[in-house]
């Protein structure tokens, strides 16, 4: 059906191309163009100032999970409830900060 009349449509447009010489250029086109935006965003992800902040913000992410687990255990230890989640509350609005100050 469509799927038929699809594939003889690029068939055809393909032997066209192809006997008019003109098949390797527009193939090359499509991989320079898929070539030149797989550059484009691999040196923006592995960029070293990119990675820098990524490693930096995981770090600060980690201790205020860790410090946010430490109040969370002192908590079940006996101690006051209020003071262990306003500590988990300024540790996550810590990292709220940062993260909006990096985007």
């Amino acid at each position: 059906g469509t799927t038929t009349a699809s594939l003889s449509r690029l068939g055809a447009t393909l032997q066209v191309y192809f006997h008019l010489g003109e098949l390797p250029d527009a193939s090359w086109k499509a991989v320079a163009s898929a070539l030149s935006s797989a550059e484009k965003a691999g040196s923006q992800l592995f960029h070293p100032t990119g990675i820098k902040q990524m490693k930096e913000s995981a770090q600060s992410e980690a201790r205020a999970l860790a410090e946010a687990e430490t109040d969370g255990k002192s908590a079940k230890d006996g101690k006051d409830d209020s003071k262990s989640s306003s500590g988990g509350t300024t540790a996550m609005d810590a990292r709220q900060r940062k993260k909006q100050t990096e985007a």
